[in-house]
Parts: C-alpha cells; structure tokens; sequence
C-alpha cells in the first residue's frame, strides 16, 4: 500500500506456477496469477481485479496444445458523479501438430512432394463475454457483447473458420434514450489458391427517443459467396429493412427487401438476378403518402460475344394533402439482348395511371408505350405504339399513335398513324406515309392510293365534284359538267 497526499494505491497479488520437462521431448506448464488493485486520487476511486489461469503442452517438434482463462473487473469513480463498471471474460484454447507426414495418395490430392509433403493441423476455439456500463454528466451507457469463434486450419492449404457476435447497447441523456441490438454470424471455408466459400447473417435493431421524436429500425442482412480461384464464382445476398419514425404529428414508415444472386466463370460469362421491393408510408401535419415499388432485374453475359436482360418494375404512389389527392400507378417491362458490335434487339413496355383530386376537380389519365427496336450493324428498325386517354369535368380526350422507322447509317424512312378523339367534338385520323393505299383483301386492285402528294383513283362513283373555288362542278347523276366564271 502506497500514500502520497489525498493519493492512496492498494495492490494484492499471487502467482502460481508449475512445470515440468523430458529433455528434448516433451514439456508442461501451469501458471495462475490472481491480482487487486484498489486506487484513490482526490475524488476518484478505481478497484481492479483479475484471474488468469495458463497452460501450455508439448511434445517437441511434433505437437502442442494451450488454455487460457482470464477473468477481469473494474468499477470507478470518474469525478463529480461519474461512475463505470466494467467486467471481461476470455476463454481460448488451441491445438497444434506439426510437421506431419503425408501418403503419396494425399501428396498427389493436394499437389504437394518431396520436402513440401508436410504439414500443420492448428485448431483453435475463442470466447469473449464483456458488461459495461458508464454514468458521465447525465448520460448513462450500458453495453453487453459475446463472441464465439472457431478456426482451424491445415497450414497452408485449408482454412475453415466460424463467427458468432451479440452486442446489445442502451444510452440515455435526458430525455434521449438509444437502444440497439446487432447479432453476426459468418462462416469461412478456404481451400489455398484453388476455391472459397463463406457465409454472413446480420441482423441488427435500433430504437431511439428523443423528447418527442420516436424513431425504429430493423435490418437483416445474409450473404452467401463461393469462389474457384481464376475460373468462377458465385454470391447471394438478401436483405430486409424496416423503419418507422415519429416526430410530433410527424410519422414515416419505410420496409425494404432486396435479393441479389451473381454467378460467373472468369472471362468467359456471367449471370446476375436482382428483386427489390420497398414501401414508404409518411404523414407531415395533414399530408400523407405511400409509395410502393418492385423491381425484378436479370442479366447474362458470355464475355466478349453476347449479352441478354430483363427488367420489370412496379410502382404505386399515393399523396393526400387536405382536400388535394393524387394517385399514381405505374409498370414498366424491359427486354434487351445483343451480340457484341454485331447485332441487338430490345423491347420496351410501360403502363401508367393517375388519378388526382384538387378541390372539387378531378382529373384522370392513362397511358401506355410499347416500343421495339432491333440493329444488325448501323442497319436498324424501330416500331412504336402509345395510347393516352384523359378525362376531367372540361372534356376528355384519347389519343393514339402508331410509328414504325427504318434505315441505315443517315438514311431513314418512317411511316405513322394518328388518330385523337375529343368531347369536344373534334375527331381526327392522320396518316404520314411516303405512299397510303387501300387494297382489296387479296391486295390484287389498288382503286385508292396516295403517292408524291398526289391522289390515284382506280375507279370511284360519286354524285357530284366541286372545285375548291366553286367554278367547275361534275354531276354524276345527271352526267353534266358545268363550269362558271
């Protein structure tokens, strides 16, 4: 025990310790230390504790094992108010065996001989347990986490490992509270220089507080992934999300799942799939929305030489804000494959609908696009074909449009129809085409055509032809042409 002033130390110890030996062949040893320490300077007060117990086996040149256990606590006075408490668990043995020969059949297996057909065998198991808690000028920490570990491992060739990890952690200042929760869990294999696998789980929460403002949030998250060295590999990834936050009259909520799978040989080609979905909920005062989406994407490739993908994706979005409404739905479909620098296609699809209210008006409309397009070269053609309809207590009107293009390099042609009808009487259909034709069934007699601004008749009866100035009429009926100045 030491005393200088206001400073005072206080220190306990003990140690154990126990070997024995074979000259040369073989060695064991036992070691316990138990210690305490108790410390005062000025207002602070720190008492510490520790237990540690090792042993050690082996068995020269060929193998060894080892076991620790170590126990420890602290707790302390931090000035003022302040206080930490602290205790820790570790827990790890090992196992060795060294240089152990191998048959040829094994040396063979893992492409090893001579001098190289030796190896080590080391496993090894770990655990870890730590509390802690602080209290610092109004703000109080507390904390627990565990890890368990498992690893072993042929040296140099093989290498398999296990993680499991806890961690909880609360923290309170005034009114602001924080809670969280996390849990990870991976596996490792590894086989050196020829392939790997592994897998990852994590799942974590948090809530927190903070006067009025309450906010949560979820996630999971697991990951999958396996490699041969330089020739493929392969992953999957899933992941969940969820959260909510309040603030005053303030609310949004938003859920997330994601899932991703990826495989590929090395240079050669390569496949991916991704599903997202999401949902978002809010409220601001009298405003409110949702949203919700989902999107589904495919892609492969063969390195070099061709490549192919599809896409879907779905959305629906609602927003009230007092009396004003708006609704919108939407679906979108992609489809794209290519061969590289040579030729490619894709085709495209989108519908929408909306829906909105702002005061007593309402409007409404939907839509849809579909569009093709293929190219060999700088040689393309393109088709496409939308619809819009739209309605509200001024009138309604629908329109449609047909087009298709073709060409090559800086020279096109194009052909398209449109037609629009409205409530409000007007109704028109517009051809643009260098030449429109009617047919027969057969296409055998063109009796109406359009070519080089000009119109062609094959045969027409009619009553009577007028001029655009009046001057020149043909009476079908009665057979006369009369002309007037």
């Amino acid at each position: 025990m030491t005393e200088q002033g206001e400073d005072i130390a206080a220190n306990a110890g003990a140690i154990t310790s126990l070997g024995s030996a074979l000259a040369g062949k073989a060695s064991a040893t036992a070691v316990s230390s138990l210690s305490t320490t108790v410390t005062q300077q000025g207002a602070s007060i720190g008492a510490n504790t520790q237990a540690i117990t090792a042993l050690q086996g082996t068995v020269a040149g060929k193998a060894s094992s080892t076991a620790l256990d170590q126990l420890s606590q602290e707790i302390a006075t931090l000035g003022g108010e302040g206080l930490q408490s602290q205790a820790t668990a570790i827990r790890s043995v090992t196992a060795r065996l060294i240089d152990l020969e191998m048959g040829l059949a094994e040396q063979e297996a893992l492409g090893l001989e001579g001098d190289d057909a030796t190896r080590q065998a080391v496993a090894t198991a770990y655990q870890q347990l730590d509390a802690y808690t602080r209290f610092v000028e109004g703000r109080v920490q507390s904390e627990a986490s565990r890890i368990d570990g498992l690893q072993v491992t042929l040296a140099g060739k093989v290498d398999t490992s296990a993680l499991n990890a806890l961690r909880v952690t609360v923290v309170q200042q005034g009114d602001a509270i924080t809670v969280n929760g996390n849990a990870l869990t991976s596996l490792s294999t590894t086989l050196a220089g020829k392939a790997d696998a592994s897998a990852v789980t994590s799942l974590s929460t948090t809530v927190t507080q903070q006067g009025g403002t309450i906010s949560t949030n979820t996630a999971a998250i697991t990951a999958l992934q396996g490699t041969v060295a330089g020739k493929a590999d392969a992953s999957a990834l899933s992941s969940l999300s969820q959260t909510v936050a309040e603030q005053g009259e303030n609310i949004a909520a938003n859920a997330g799942a994601i899932t991703s799978a990826n495989s590929a040989i090395a240079g050669k080609a390569n496949a991916s799939a991704v599903s997202s979905l999401s949902t978002t909920v809010t409220q601001q005062g009298g405003a409110i929305g949702t949203n919700s989406a989902a999107i589904t994407a495919l892609q492969g490739t063969v390195a070099g030489k061709a490549d192919a993908s599809a896409m879907s994706a779905l959305s629906q979005t609602v927003t009230e804000q007092g009396e004003d409404i708006v609704a919108n739905a939407g679906a979108i479909t992609s489809l794209g494959s290519a061969l590289a620098g040579k030729a490619s296609a894709s085709a495209l699809d989108t519908l929408s609908t909306t829906v909105t209210q702002q005061g007593t008006s309402i409007t409404s409309q939907a839509s849809r696009l579909s569009a093709v397009e293929t190219s060999v070269g700088d040689v393309s053609a393109s088709a496409r074909f939308r619809t819009v309809v739209k309605s509200q207590p001024s009138g309604s009107e629908a329109t449609m449009a047909m087009q298709v293009r073709a060409g090559s390099g800086s020279v096109w042609r194009e052909a398209g129809i449109f037609l629009r009808a409205a409530s409000d009487g007007s109704a028109d259909v517009i051809v643009a085409a260098e030449r429109f034709a009617v047919t027969d069934a057969a296409g055998e007699s063109v009796p109406f055509a359009v070519q080089n601004g000009q119109v062609a008749l094959a045969l027409a009866r009619f009553q009577q032809l007028t001029s655009f100035n009046g001057k020149l009429v043909i009476d079908g009926i009665n057979g006369t042409i009369s002309v007037y100045d």
